[in-house]
């Protein structure tokens, strides 16, 4: 069950968090033995979310369906012999933002471990790359967070880098910094065409760029 002490590590007082059908919002007023207390931000509405019926739709939360929520709560809690109340939409986006930041320390490792791949594969040969590259997935894996991230090719991203040999291959400046870690130009790499658009984890799709020209990228 999630305690106290968990939820307000998580969410502060104060927190703004959706409801279920994403219509309203509420915030979180205070923290008590029973539960959360929780405060429309579009009404005088207060309610208190019990942390054992929080717990029952977070260990059930694939099984409720995001187009009728208030039925599918109250489903559950009937099967699992619990009261149910008009709250059910604030205790599924309660529950629905207590996974989506628990969450987060997968997603800081999901990107760690990548940057650890591409630093092997910077150490392979131009051949080992090169078949890595040519024979992994064009559209890469998709893997689910807290959002859609794509698991993209380690041997793609270290070619590129390589390619550029320390040079932003857009403004042709030199990269403005050496990581830490290991003393290599810091230049991040951009896909021409974004994989969320269809965009292929290709060398031939994927530029090295400084930080000020990859921004210029997406927004300028």
């Amino acid at each position: 069950m999630p305690t106290r002490e968990r939820l307000e590590g998580l969410l502060p007082i104060g927190s703004q968090v959706l409801s279920g059908g994403n219509r309203t919002s509420f915030r979180i007023v205070k923290y008590n033995q029973r539960g959360v207390q929780i405060a429309s931000t579009s009404s005088r509405k207060t309610a208190l979310l019990r942390y054992a019926k929080l717990d029952l739709v977070l260990n059930n939360f694939h099984l409720v369906d995001p187009e009728r929520i208030q039925d599918s709560i109250m489903e559950l809690m009937k099967q699992h012999g619990v009261r149910w109340t008009q709250n059910e939409t604030f205790l599924y986006g309660l529950a629905r933002e207590h996974r989506t930041r628990t969450a987060m320390p997968d997603l800081l490792e999901l990107h760690a471990e990548f940057e650890r791949q591409v630093n092997e594969c910077a150490q392979m040969s131009s051949a080992e790359r090169r078949n890595m590259f040519e024979t992994g997935q064009a559209k890469p894996e998709r893997v689910i967070v807290q959002t859609t991230v794509f698991m993209r090719n380690p041997a793609v991203a270290a070619e590129v880098l390589l390619r550029a040999n320390g040079h932003c291959e857009l403004c042709r400046q030199s990269a403005p910094f050496k990581r830490r870690k290991d003393g290599t130009p810091y230049l991040e790499v951009h896909h021409r065409k974004p994989l969320s658009d269809g965009g292929n984890d290709t060398v031939q799709n994927a530029i090295a760029l400084c930080p000020n020209c990859h921004r210029r990228a997406h927004y300028a």
